[in-house]
């Protein structure tokens, strides 16, 4: 796989509405996702008189609040120094990050209140988590494989790919909502996904950044000491 730069690219390739119009896909995507948790939000604020229904309220502000500053990163982020070339990379990046819709189609099942718990922590740390990696990778935001800046401070410190980190602990929480052992499967899917892509990634940053190497060789990919 190679980098593409804007001296080889084409006239149009690099700039701002080129992007733009690159990610209104993403953006249309996240922007009815984020009317459909607020309808939801406002359908269950009535009944929300127990904590059960407090924690998915809950969970559901986080989401909406994470899918609204995807939105605005999108819109703000620094053009690309690279981006992988042919299409597989681009679809494992939009699977890696989306495949876990695939969940929703699944029928819910009715948890007991210590997985209600589990479940509604997981997701609500793992969005927490990922709202928070946002603010650290700020305007170099990309759902595809591409080197818009090189962020090694916050999050970034102690592994490499913190957003997808928190994004899979989310996944095995919205997991435990729905029927098994499908929804199993569409997690470790999204995983498969999320670790292709990770590769992917770190081939564009390593090409377009000269530090990144040194960087990876130090730092764990998702699981300090482990992985």
């Amino acid at each position: 796989m190679s980098t593409r730069s804007s001296d080889d690219a084409s006239p149009y390739a690099h700039t701002r509405l080129y992007d733009l119009v690159c990610a209104s896909p993403l953006i249309v995507f996240y922007a009815f996702a984020a009317g459909g948790n607020a309808l939801l939000m406002a359908r269950q604020w009535p009944d929300a008189q127990d904590w059960p229904a407090q924690l998915t309220i809950a969970n559901e502000a986080v989401a909406l609040i994470f899918l609204g500053l995807q939105i605005v990163l999108c819109l703000i982020r620094r053009l690309p120094l690279g981006k992988s070339d042919g299409p597989w990379p681009r679809l494992t990046a939009i699977l890696g990050a989306n495949f876990n819709t695939v969940l929703l189609a699944l029928p819910r099942v009715a948890l007991s209140p210590g997985w209600a718990i589990a479940s509604a922590t997981l997701t609500i740390c793992g969005t927490a988590a990922a709202l928070l990696t946002l603010l650290y990778l700020g305007r170099g935001f990309s759902v595809l494989p591409e080197a818009r800046c090189f962020v090694a401070r916050g999050p970034y410190r102690i592994v490499r790919h913190p957003l997808y980190a928190a994004e899979i602990v989310s996944t095995f929480g919205i997991m435990l909502q729905f029927r098994q052992p499908w929804a199993a499967l569409v997690a470790i899917a999204t995983i498969a996904f999320q670790l292709r892509r990770m590769g992917f990634e770190e081939d564009v940053l390593r090409k377009a950044f000269p530090g990144y190497d040194g960087y990876a060789k130090r730092t764990a990919r998702l699981i300090p000491g482990i992985y």
